[in-house]
């Protein structure tokens, strides 16, 4: 900064995003079919998701590889964060099969299941809102559902079957539901611990 008559001078050499709440959620999911996941992640952008990662399971329909797709939700999770004048912008992630995905995760997950012994998402709520976490990543099927194999696998990884009712929802609908009820109930408690110690 140089200072020249009753002018001052800025350079700006680096732009640093602002630190969150120290708590951010994460959406993995099939890919719908058409244009619906467009309107999914444009919706979860909204919402304030940190990123949203497209999965690659033994039932989906939709592999969504390919750079134009990826640059289009690119584009899209920007307009969004503009619209809602969200802080930052939501974090499109490459095509992963799920197997991978799961292998790699190292934060507390849940994945959507209608099965009898999912547990209930208000229950889990109460729950993770009483601990430390940083990170909460929600895995959403495609519309054939989950496999044995892949449920076991979640079992296995220590991730959470959670249900949020006796319904069958497209893949779009429940992660858009789903991500709801986190930005509501789970991302505002860590917000609020933040505002309170600071």
């Amino acid at each position: 900064m140089a200072g020249e008559g009753n002018a001052v001078v800025v350079r700006v050499e680096r732009v640093e995003e602002g630190r969150g709440a120290g708590f951010e959620w994460w959406v993995a999911a099939a890919v719908p079919k058409g244009t619906r996941g467009d309107w999914m992640v444009e919706k979860l952008s909204e919402l304030g998701a940190s990123g949203f990662v497209p999965l690659i399971s033994e039932r989906s329909v939709v592999s969504a590889e390919g750079k134009n797709k990826r640059a289009r939700w690119e584009r899209l999770a920007s307009e969004a964060a503009k619209q809602s004048k969200r802080r930052g912008v939501m974090k499109i992630g490459e095509v992963t099969r799920l197997e991978k995905f799961v292998g790699e995760l190292n934060s507390a997950g849940w994945y959507l299941s209608l099965d009898a012994g999912a547990r209930n998402m208000r229950e889990v709520v109460a729950e993770v809102t009483g601990e430390k976490i940083k990170r909460l990543t929600l895995l959403i099927g495609p519309e054939g559902g989950w496999t044995q194999k892949e449920i076991a696998m979640f079992d296995e990884a220590g991730l959470t079957g959670v249900r949020m009712g006796g319904t069958i929802l497209r893949v779009e609908t429940a992660a858009v539901a789903a991500g709801a009820i986190v930005a509501a109930m789970v991302a505002p408690v860590f917000l609020d611990e933040k505002s309170e110690s600071a």
